[in-house]
């Protein structure tokens, strides 16, 4: 969370030079004033869960987006909120989800901005609302959880489909009279039907990937251990701290090695520590060597192919997400790097996650919370949240909701 820490140092920590972690405690920030287009979960890329299937290849690729943050200096209601820019290699964004009706879940994302998690300074948000009525009640529908959004290159066939209704028919253009399309995964048992069909196939599909707290923790997890391969020469756990430096001066201020501090007390100094030659207080920068070459240059979460799928709990019947093993840091290949004809982008180039991720007005609230065509009354601030879909006429519609790794 940002809320506590001192501005002037906001953007002082790396995107990704640092660790994920590092900017976890920063972000749940602010969103674009406009709503996408196309629903946010269209597009969304969820590891494969098919038993005895082979794991997913990625690749995630980083962006540069200007996040604005909520600081607060002090404490309690009187406590000043600053709103800071901070730039990231991954979107922050806010999802709001209800269930309307037994198995009938809704979600949109959160139009209350970065000061979200301020009751009387954030914007107006239906979810927000909901969140401040029910907050601490257990049994609440409404659940308000933060998504880490990272564009993500996926290894794979996928064969450009015609769309279809719900009905099974062709959603047309009606300028064009062309059908629309999509790139839907197929399996390797399948490619052969497909090309014989007359559909354009590839081996890869450029998605976003929404993760929940439980699978960012995870990714950041590896992301520190990635931290100890170099890039430069591709060795694996090579790279050490040799010292620990100032951020203002860069005086040596802590030797990990001298055997005079517990792993906690590393820890805790690395994150905050006041220099007695500038006297900045903050987060320590880290002198590295790697055992394998002279040149060490720490490897990040984008430096490598991950592989990973979800594996369904016999308990639980919950689907979670297993991370395989990483590749040697290395650079992607260039056909997904080299820009297209007329200045198209590379394959393999950060998407732009806060169009897509823009949120939900007021107005496009109600209505997902209404159910569309169910003849639901939408849910207000104010209304019990006990069981919102009792005492109201009509069936609520649509099927499950987004569903993230």
């Amino acid at each position: 969370m940002a809320f506590g820490k001192d501005a002037d140092n906001l953007n002082k920590v790396k995107a990704f030079g640092g660790s994920l972690k590092a900017q976890d405690k920063l972000v749940h920030g602010a969103r674009p004033a406009s709503r996408a287009a196309a629903p946010y979960f269209v597009g969304q890329y969820k590891p494969i869960a098919e038993e005895g299937a082979n794991p997913d290849s990625i690749r995630l690729i980083a962006g540069a987006y200007e996040v604005p943050l909520a600081v607060s200096h002090g404490t309690g209601r009187n406590a000043a909120v600053e709103i800071v820019t901070r730039t990231m290699a991954y979107y922050p964004a806010i999802e709001h989800t209800f269930m309307v009706g037994p198995r009938q879940p809704r979600g949109y994302l959160c139009s209350a901005g970065p000061l979200h998690n301020f009751k009387d300074k954030r914007e107006p948000c239906l979810g927000c609302d909901a969140y401040w009525d029910n907050k601490g009640n257990k049994s609440s529908p409404h659940n308000k959880s933060d998504l880490s959004i990272f564009t993500t290159l996926h290894f794979a066939n996928y064969a450009k489909t015609p769309q279809v209704d719900k009905e099974g028919n062709l959603r047309m253009n009606d300028k064009t009279g062309e059908p629309y399309y999509e790139w839907v995964r197929i399996f390797p048992n399948e490619v052969r039907l497909k090309q014989q069909q007359g559909l354009e196939i590839r081996d890869w599909n450029l998605m976003h990937w929404a993760m929940k707290w439980n699978v960012f923790k995870e990714i950041s997890e590896y992301d520190e251990q990635i931290g100890k391969c170099c890039l430069n020469c591709g060795g694996r756990y090579s790279i050490e701290v040799a010292m620990w430096l100032c951020g203002g001066c860069g005086t040596d201020l802590l030797d990990p090695s001298d055997g005079t501090h517990t792993p906690a007390q590393i820890a805790q100094a690395i994150e905050k520590t006041r220099c007695s030659s500038c006297h900045h207080e903050g987060e320590l920068v880290p002198h590295t060597v790697c055992n394998s070459c002279g040149d060490p240059k720490r490897a990040s979460i984008f430096d490598v192919d991950l592989s990973l799928k979800r594996t369904r709990d016999p308990k639980t019947q919950f689907l979670n997400l297993v991370l395989l093993g990483f590749s040697d840091p290395r650079p992607l290949d260039p056909r997904f790097t080299t820009p297209g004809p007329d200045n198209a982008p590379a394959i393999a180039h950060a998407l732009n996650l806060p169009k897509i991720y823009a949120p939900a007005t007021v107005e496009a609230q109600e209505q997902i919370l209404s159910g569309g065509r169910s003849g639901r009354t939408p849910v207000t601030p104010g209304q019990s949240f006990s069981k919102p879909w009792e005492n109201t006429t009509g069936t609520p519609s649509g099927g499950s909701g987004p569903n993230y790794g």
